[in-house]
């Protein structure tokens, strides 16, 4: 009778969020303000801005290129099947990341709600289920692997929780990669305390997109001017590279050419800071 119920108010969700309205109204809007406020800059401001996020991501990266090539190496070492035939492999690196990662990792939500009082059983119940839903929807199995296996080899799991799906009503996470990932070295978390004085000043990313993925992401303005195609762009391709060969996976990196057209992936920068006392989310 319990599994009827769970499934039957599991439906219930799923047809009501299906009936909701899309707000594309609303995106609309975010992205018209957002062109607004940046014509609203001027030139002489954008010019300052560009050479904010020039200098904090020089900054960064210079911090940060030791790290990227230490973490190439463990990855290197974590799956150690390619060396040459007459070597001895170690996988004592292998065997306590998968032993450590079997440990940690659950692909099934582990947090129920506990009603205060008898009356607020119904509400607890519909709240487990609702969180039991949303856990799937957001893809959070996935999402908990991947950060997961990415703390236990860099130290460290990093995911964006800046998307939100507004036809659905749900944050969608999205793991980013510590191997593109630039923070502000004298940050010690992402997010500030209640000082305010411990967050990162800035951060940001690369990122590869095509044309046609900027356009059906909704939150950019003059994706067309987008020139100078980056298919072969060095650190992406080290990066994806060394994670697909730990991972035991073929790169395909070294059969790609320049004929992809309107499917050509572009490197971006996505880079957030403060500049004149508002923060600013900026794609380059």
């Amino acid at each position: 009778m319990e599994v009827n119920t769970f499934n039957m108010n599991m439906n219930m969700m799923q047809e009501q969020q299906d009936k909701m309205p899309e707000v594309k109204l609303k995106e609309a809007d975010v992205v018209k303000n957002s062109r607004e406020e940046y014509d609203r800059l001027g030139e002489d401001r954008k010019k300052r801005l560009l050479r904010q996020i020039q200098a904090e991501y020089k900054y960064c990266y210079d911090f940060l290129q030791p790290k990227f090539v230490k973490f190439g190496r463990n990855l290197s070492l974590y799956n150690n099947q390619k060396r040459e035939d007459d070597k001895v492999g170690d996988p004592i690196m292998f065997i306590g990341h998968s032993t450590l990662l079997a440990s940690l990792y659950d692909d099934r939500i582990s947090v129920t709600w506990k009603p205060n009082e008898k009356g607020d059983i119904p509400t607890a119940n519909s709240l487990s289920i609702a969180s039991e839903y949303d856990y799937g929807a957001m893809n959070k199995p996935l999402v908990d692997y991947y950060q997961t296996w990415d703390a236990l080899m860099f130290g460290y799991g990093v995911v964006d929780l800046s998307n939100f799906n507004r036809k659905k009503m749900l944050s969608q996470p999205r793991v980013v990669d510590p191997m593109t990932f630039l923070y502000d070295p004298k940050g010690v978390d992402i997010d500030p305390d209640e000082s305010g004085i411990t967050g990162m000043r800035f951060l940001g990313e690369k990122l590869q997109m095509t044309k046609w993925e900027m356009k059906m992401n909704g939150n950019f303005f003059d994706w067309e001017k987008v020139k100078n195609p980056k298919s072969h762009a060095q650190e992406m391709q080290y990066a994806r590279q060394e994670r697909q060969k730990a991972q035991g996976l073929a790169s395909s990196d070294n059969l790609m050419n320049e004929d992809y057209f309107d499917n050509e992936y572009y490197e971006l920068l996505q880079w957030k800071t403060v500049f004149e006392g508002e923060r600013v989310l900026a794609v380059l």
